[in-house]
């Protein structure tokens, strides 16, 4: 169960505990005024003058978390009352426990009377020698068995009383119908019915087979196919790079050549005129 806390409620007892304290000593010194007579102050206690009025404080019960609430434990519910089982008087009155032996079975009565006196220092014998592990589990005992097996005695009383209970209400009239219905399986007919829902589901599974290999390779040949296409674009991209690559350099090699020419030109033109110049 959870535990309340008492912080307020303690912090409530003692702040009326201390006006009721005051109120008390406040009373006691208007009386010893009034007595003295009408022109005596009445005196103000230095513990009513300098004791502050107290503040009500409000304690706030910090929440708890979960790992606090699994490990609260609560207190076991009993009820009031324990149920007892009503007790069937006309058994109880009837009841006896059974004896321990037969009174005619003189036999297991002397066994359970019998009394030993051993003279062990008569019966012992010499240490045998140490068995080793593998003779111990080599060993074979016989299986012992009493004479005769104890059979429990039989209650006449109740036995010429019991009835057993019926197998099911007389009026019953359902049950009584289900419990002597009749069954004629056709054996034959289920084999053959169940061997056709075999072949079927072998015809099925052969067939969902089948499927699956034939998308698995279709399959296979898209991806082929796409392989196929991807590397002849590549090779498409590759040669339309080299062609352009090729172009490129013939078009620079052209434009050197011009170049060249030009400025051959232009020297011969040079020398041209300033031969003329030289000859004017």
């Amino acid at each position: 169960m959870v535990k309340k806390t008492t912080v307020k409620t303690s912090s409530k007892k003692k702040t009326a505990a201390k006006k009721k304290k005051t109120a008390t000593q406040q009373e006691s010194i208007a009386k010893k005024a009034m007595s003295a007579g009408p022109k005596q102050e009445v005196e103000k206690t230095p513990a009513a003058a300098a004791e502050p009025t107290p503040k009500k404080t409000t304690v706030r019960q910090k929440k708890a978390s979960s790992a606090d609430l699994s490990m609260k434990k609560f207190d076991r519910w009993q009820p009031e009352t324990l149920y007892t089982a009503p007790v069937d008087t006309a058994y109880q009155a009837g009841f006896a426990a059974p004896p321990r032996f037969d009174a005619a079975d003189a036999r297991a009565r002397e066994i359970l009377n019998r009394r030993f006196d051993f003279d062990f220092a008569a019966v012992s014998k010499p240490p045998k020698k140490k068995r080793s592990i593998a003779e111990l589990l080599a060993i074979k005992f016989d299986r012992w068995q009493p004479e005769t097996l104890y059979t429990a005695p039989v209650d006449a009383a109740y036995q010429s009383g019991f009835t057993a209970p019926p197998r099911f209400d007389a009026a019953d009239a359902a049950s009584r119908e289900i419990l002597n219905r009749r069954f004629d399986f056709d054996f034959a007919e289920l084999a053959a019915k169940a061997e056709a829902k075999r072949k079927a589901a072998e015809a099925k599974a052969a067939a969902e087979k089948a499927e699956a290999e034939r998308k698995a390779a279709e399959a296979k040949a898209a991806a082929e196919k796409a392989e196929a296409e991807r590397k002849a674009a590549e090779a498409k991209a590759a040669a339309e790079k080299a062609e352009a690559e090729r172009k490129a350099a013939e078009a620079k090699a052209a434009a050197e050549k011009a170049e060249a020419e030009r400025k051959a030109a232009e020297a011969k033109a040079a020398a041209e005129k300033a031969d003329a110049e030289r000859k004017a």
